[in-house]
C-alpha cells in the first residue's frame, strides 16, 4: 500500500505526517508490513529539509530525526499511489483540478479519511504579526501573549510558544494518523 501525504511545500506537515506514520506503524499495534509512506508538496521549494521548528517539535514528542529532501507533486508520483492524503480540503481541490484523471476515491484530507472533522493548519497562518504590536513594541510579554491567543496566533518573538504551536500541529497529525492506520487495518481484515 503506497500512501502519499501532500502539503503546500513539503517542509512541515507532509514530512511530519510521514515520520509519525512510519514510527506509529512499526512501533505500535498496527505493523502494516506493505505500507510505503512518502510526502510531497504542491509548490516547489529550495528549502533544504524539514523546518527546524517542526523538527524540534517532533523531537520533543519522541519522533526520530529523518533526512528529508522536499519534492514537488508530479503526475507520475500521484498515479502510482494507492492513497493520497492532503492536509486541507483546498489542497484536495487543487490536486483534483490540476490532475483531473486522478481517481477521486484515491484522494482525501488526512482528517477526512480518518473520519475526523477539521484540517491540519498551516503554521504560517498561526504565526503572524498583529499590527497593533508594531505600535506597542514595549507592551509586556504577558499582554502580548494574551492578545495573540485571543487572535488565534502565536507571537513571533516567542520561540517556545512557536514550538508549542508546532507540537500542537504534530499532535493533530498524530490523531489523524491513528485514524488512518485503524482504517487500513480494518480494510485489510475485510479482504
Amino acid at each position: 500500500m503506497k500512501l502519499l501525504y501532500i502539503c503546500r511545500a513539503n517542509i512541515i506537515r507532509g514530512p511530519a505526517a510521514e515520520i509519525i506514520t512510519e514510527k506509529k506503524n512499526y512501533t505500535e499495534k498496527w505493523n502494516i508490513t506493505d505500507l510505503v509512506v512518502s510526502s510531497a508538496g504542491i509548490n516547489y521549494t529550495s528549502y533544504p529539509g524539514i523546518k527546524p521548528e517542526m523538527k524540534e517539535a517532533l523531537k520533543r514528542l519522541g519522533y526520530p530525526s529523518k533526512q528529508h529532501t522536499p519534492r514537488k507533486v508530479t503526475e507520475d508520483l500521484l498515479y502510482e499511489q494507492d492513497l493520497i492524503l492532503c492536509m486541507t480540503g483546498e489542497q484536495v481541490k487543487e490536486i483534483s483540478e490540476r490532475f483531473p484523471r486522478l481517481k477521486k476515491e484515491k484522494i482525501n484530507t488526512l482528517f477526512g479519511y480518518a473520519g475526523l472533522s477539521g484540517e491540519i493548519d498551516d503554521p504560517h497562518g498561526l504565526v503572524g504579526r498583529i499590527q497593533l504590536f508594531s505600535m506597542l513594541e514595549k507592551t509586556p510579554h504577558k499582554f502580548r501573549q494574551l492578545a495573540y491567543y485571543f487572535f488565534g496566533k502565536t507571537d513571533p518573538r516567542d520561540y517556545e510558544g512557536i514550538i508549542r504551536m508546532y507540537e500542537g500541529i504534530a499532535k493533530k497529525i498524530e490523531k489523524g494518523v491513528d485514524g488512518v492506520l485503524e482504517k487500513m487495518i480494518g480494510k485489510k481484515g475485510d479482504r
